[in-house]
Order: structure tokens, then sequence, then C-alpha cells
């Protein structure tokens, strides 16, 4: 069994073969992407030590991509408070994961990990306590169609109506507008003082982290002239659309 612990991007970088190994096509998402785990290793290494432990075997391979939250000295996964979904890398039998997680045992820190979605409960996570986290409300393309959602939500065309007599039009845009993208943000800091996006460092990074992957970031807004009266980011994850930001910014 050989074991790596990576503590710095350096390292993080020559990890990217192994690390796109462990990702089974369509059982991962976005928060497993190689690049935005190593973005989140960068930019937030001042607020977590980064503690990523590889171990590898013939019979396996598994990581836990793993920091040390520096104010509470307390282990979680890669994100900070970001990332919707967290989970180990693993290929092969259970020894390997088992053993990454040794390493961190031994450090005799409370482990964190928000969030773990069902499908990636697994041995040995499962030994894991686990909590409620999370119902967020979905809505599945084939549970309703466009004129059932037309007549559920009647008052919807007659604002877009009123929006366009005032001018707005409906405007969408994809991950490269960073300008655009950290206004949002900014404008939605300034409204909502417990706001996530109040520190500055978290708007960077989503900038940036929508520049790996532009297409899988969806900016819709409602526009008049150099007025911003709305906005909505989107992110793409395979057949899914995820909310990342709603807000009606006040512009207009």
């Amino acid at each position: 069994m050989k074991i790596s612990i990576i503590r710095s991007a350096q390292e993080m970088s020559a990890l990217r073969s192994t690390w796109d190994m462990l990702l089974p096509p369509m059982r991962t998402t976005i928060f497993q992407d190689f690049h935005w785990n190593l973005l989140a290793l960068s930019m937030f290494a001042g607020r977590e030590e980064p503690m990523v432990v590889c171990a590898r075997a013939s019979h396996g391979t598994a990581i836990v991509p793993a920091v040390v939250r520096r104010a509470d000295s307390t282990l979680r996964l890669l994100g900070e408070e970001l990332f919707d979904y967290r989970t180990f890398l693993h290929l092969g039998d259970g020894d390997t994961l088992n053993a990454a997680l040794g390493v961190l045992a031994e450090r005799r820190m409370p482990l964190e990990v928000t969030a773990m979605r069902e499908c990636d409960v697994r041995e040995p996570s499962r030994k894991l306590e686990k909590v409620p986290f999370s119902a967020a409300p979905a809505v599945l393309v084939s549970d309703v169609s466009h004129e059932d959602f037309v007549a559920r939500h009647g008052r919807l065309a007659r604002n877009a109506r009123r929006l366009e007599r005032l001018g707005f039009q409906l405007r969408s845009y994809d991950g490269t507008h960073s300008a655009l993208l950290r206004s949002i943000y900014h404008k939605k800091a300034a409204q909502d003082l417990s706001s996530l996006f109040r520190d500055p460092v978290r708007i960077e990074f989503l900038v940036n982290a929508a520049l790996f992957h532009p297409r899988t970031v969806e900016i819709f807004t409602l526009e008049c002239g150099s007025r911003l009266g709305a906005a909505l980011v989107t992110l793409r994850d395979g057949l899914v659309r995820l909310q990342c930001e709603a807000e009606r910014l006040g512009d207009g």
C-alpha cells in the first residue's frame, strides 16, 4: 500500500491522472471536477490547510480530498462553503479507502462531509454518522409540460409583458462573462448581510471556476440598457440544472 499526502497545489497537479481515473462516468457531479478542486485548494489555502490523502495498491485506489479548517482544527472535504456535494473517490475494494481514512483518523479531529449524495453513501462511508442536510426542491421535466407550467403560473406572462413595455429584455450569457458574474455576486452581497458572497475570495473562486467550464454556467438577466434589473445564475451538471443564485438586483 502506498500512501501520499498532498499539501500543495503543485503536488495536487501531479495527482490529476489518478483523480480523473477515479471519476466514473455519470456518477459524480461538477463538484468532483479536478480543476474546481485544485482551484479550491489553491484559493482557500489560507483558511483550509490541504491534506488530500491518496492510497494506492494493486487491488484499488482511493482519494480523500480533505483539508484542515484552520479556524477550528476540524477536517472537512475540499470546497470551503461553496461545494454542494462532496465525496471520496475510490476504485477497487474498500481497503484503500479505509487506509486513506485511517490517515485522517490518526489526526483525532472531527470529520465533516457537507453534503454527500445518497448514491455515494457506501462502505466504508456508511460507518460515518449521518445527519439530515437538505431536501432541496426539484422540478422534473417529465412531471410538467410547457402548457401545464404556463397554466399554473398565469401571472408570469403578464409580468413579462409589463417588463417588456418598460424596456427590459431577457438575455443569457455563459461563464466567460466574468465581469457580469462578479457584478451579480457583489450586488447580492450588498443586499444581504448574511450572504456568503460578502467574502470577495468566494466571488473570485466562482468567477475563475466558471472560466474552466464556461458552458456549464448559464446566466439569465433582465436588462434595460445598462440597467440590470434581475439575474439568475445556474449551473448545468449533466442533465441537471442547479440554481446558484436568483435575485432581483434593484437596478431596474
